[in-house]
C-alpha cells in the first residue's frame, strides 16, 4: 500500500529545476510596465473624451450658450437708429367681459386670444379699479407702495385731488413711482 508520503519527490524537484530562476527585479519591472500601459490607455481615453467634448462645445455656440445661460435672456432689437428691447403692448378694455370676444363681433381680439397672444386671465391688485391696476403693471409696485388707490382720490399730504381722466388735475408721473422699464434701464447703466 502506498501512502501519500511515499510519493517520489524527485519529480517535483525536477520540475522546479527545469524552470529558469525568477528575478524579482525583472518581475517587478514587468508589473510596473503593465500598470503604466493600463494607465496610459485609460489616460488616453480620458484625454480624447475631454478633447472631443471641448471641440464640440467650442464650435457649437448653442451648446455653450445653453450651458452658460442661467437666466432668461432679453433679445435686443435694432431699427438702425437705436437699439431697444422687445415692446409689450397692453390692451385694456375697461368693463369688457371676456365673453364679448368672439369671431363675429371682435375678430381681431378673438384672433389675439385664440393664438395665445393674450393672458387667459388676470388677478387684479386691490383695489380692483382700472387706474391703480394699470399703474401697478407699469411700475411693478402694489397700490399701497405707489399710492394710487383709486381712479379718483384726494391726497391729504399733498392736499391735491387726483383725477385720472383730467391730466390738468394731479400730476401722476412725477409723484407716484417710476415705470419699471425706466428703473431697469437705470439699473443696467450702473452695471
Amino acid at each position: 500500500m502506498v501512502s501519500r508520503f511515499d510519493v517520489d519527490s524527485t519529480n517535483e524537484s525536477d520540475d522546479l529545476d527545469n524552470q529558469p530562476p525568477i528575478d524579482i527585479r525583472e518581475r517587478r519591472l514587468q508589473l510596473l510596465e503593465k500598470q503604466v500601459k493600463n494607465r496610459t490607455v485609460v489616460g488616453s481615453i480620458f484625454l480624447l473624451t475631454v478633447g472631443i467634448l471641448t471641440f464640440v462645445l467650442f464650435f457649437n455656440k448653442n451648446s455653450v450658450t445653453l450651458l452658460l445661460n442661467t437666466g432668461p435672456s432679453r433679445k435686443i432689437y435694432s431699427n438702425s437708429t437705436h437699439e431697444f428691447h422687445q415692446t409689450t403692448i397692453l390692451i385694456s378694455l375697461d368693463g369688457f367681459h371676456p365673453h364679448y370676444i368672439n369671431p363675429l363681433d371682435t375678430p381681431t381680439m378673438h384672433n389675439i386670444m385664440k393664438n395665445d397672444y393674450g393672458a387667459p386671465y388676470m388677478t387684479p391688485s386691490f383695489p380692483s379699479s382700472t387706474f391703480p391696476n394699470h399703474w401697478t403693471l407699469i411700475t411693478g409696485l402694489y397700490p399701497s407702495e405707489h399710492g394710487i388707490v383709486g381712479n379718483t382720490f384726494y391726497d391729504p399730504e399733498l392736499k391735491k385731488q387726483f383725477i385720472n381722466t383730467n391730466p390738468k388735475v394731479g400730476g401722476w408721473i412725477q409723484i407716484f413711482g417710476e415705470a419699471a422699464s425706466h428703473l431697469e434701464d437705470r439699473q443696467e447703466a450702473k452695471c
